[in-house]
């Protein structure tokens, strides 16, 4: 497959051929293998995307054959106002009534326990070195 460079003149008109592609690339994948895999970013570059799916193309998601896997998350609760997988909830999930066993969310209490674990023996360290 040859890559396709497009020169496209706003976020908007970016979610559209973005969501367009994510549509193809889906009926494809659901026609072949029987389900849609797929890895979402969270943070603002995306989030147009998930928008467009979220409304325009909210009828044309196979939510019973579509896995959504994140493939970012900051350490913080997913209700938070700084969570990725918060906004793609809000912009997409929350809009097309996916299958909550098709969700692969990352468990961010368990990192940030472990990031809390890990930056208090790093300054356990640091005193004795110091």
């Amino acid at each position: 497959m040859t890559p396709e460079v497009c020169f496209l003149k706003d976020p908007e008109a970016v979610g559209l051929r973005a969501a367009s592609i994510f549509k193809y690339r889906s009926k494809i994948a659901v026609a072949s293998k029987g389900r849609f895999s797929v890895a979402v970013s969270g943070g603002l570059t995306p989030l147009r995307l998930h928008e467009t799916l979220g409304s325009t193309f909210r009828k044309d998601i196979s939510r019973d054959r579509t896995e959504i896997f994140w493939a970012d998350e900051r350490c913080v609760p997913p209700d938070h106002e700084d969570s990725n997988y918060k906004r793609v909830h809000d912009a997409l999930l929350s809009r097309i009534d996916m299958i909550w066993a098709s969700l692969k969310i990352p468990d961010t209490e368990k990192t940030i326990i472990r990031q809390a674990f890990l930056s208090s023996a790093c300054r356990a360290v640091q005193d004795r070195l110091l």
